[in-house]
C-alpha cells in the first residue's frame, strides 16, 4: 500500500554542500494523513531538510524541521481541540537494511546519540512518509478539552447510581 504522504527524494543531488529541500502536503493528503491518525482534521503539514554528506562513505545526516496544524477530538467530550504543531527532527541515513548492523552494536550506540537511525535504498528516501510517522509521534496521545467536572452544571447525585454519569452530561454539554 502506497503511503498517503510520499515525497521520494534521490540522494544523488545532495553534493558537497548543505542540500535545502521542502515538502507541502496537499488537501487530499493532509485528509488521508486525518483518517489514518483518527484525526478530525489536519489543515496543513509542511516540512523543510537540510541534508549533506555524512563523514562515513554513502550515509547522510538529515535535520527536519515540520509545521502543521491539526485538529483532535477530545478523548472525554468528543469536543474539537486545535494544535499547532513545530518540532524537529535529525536523521542518520544509511545505506541498506537494519540487518546490517546488528552485530554492530557500538554503532547503534554512537548513531543514536543525536540522529535517529533510517535506512535507504537505490539512492532514495520517502521523506513525506517519515515526516508522517515524526506526526505521529508528536500528537497528543490524550488530547482533553478545557472541561472539568466542577465547570459542568451537574445535578446533586450524578455519581451515585452509575460513575460514567458525569462523562454522560460533559459530552452533552459540550
Amino acid at each position: 500500500m502506497a503511503p498517503e504522504f510520499s515525497r521520494i527524494f534521490n540522494l544523488d543531488k545532495i553534493g558537497q554542500l548543505d542540500y535545502v529541500y521542502d515538502i507541502k502536503a496537499t488537501p487530499e493528503e493532509l485528509a488521508a494523513l486525518a483518517k489514518r491518525f483518527n484525526l478530525i482534521s489536519i489543515s496543513s503539514l509542511n516540512a523543510s531538510f537540510v541534508m549533506r554528506r555524512a563523514r562515513k562513505r554513502g550515509e547522510f545526516e538529515v535535520v527536519a524541521r515540520v509545521v502543521s496544524d491539526v485538529i483532535q477530538a477530545c478523548i472525554v467530550t468528543l469536543k474539537e481541540i486545535p494544535d499547532h504543531l513545530e518540532f524537529e527532527y535529525k536523521l542518520q541515513l544509511v545505506e541498506g537494511d537494519e540487518d546490517r548492523f546488528h552485530d554492530d552494536l557500538d554503532w547503534h550506540a554512537e548513531a543514536e546519540k543525536e540522529y535517529d537511525l533510517e535506512f535507504y535504498q537505490n539512492n532514495e528516501i520517502d521523506l513525506g512518509e517519515i515526516t508522517s510517522q515524526y506526526l505521529s509521534l508528536e500528537l497528543n496521545p490524550y488530547p482533553r478539552a478545557d472541561v472539568t467536572v466542577e465547570d459542568a452544571d451537574l445535578p446533586e447525585d450524578y455519581g451515585k447510581a452509575n460513575p460514567f454519569t458525569v462523562l454522560d452530561i460533559l459530552k452533552r454539554q459540550s
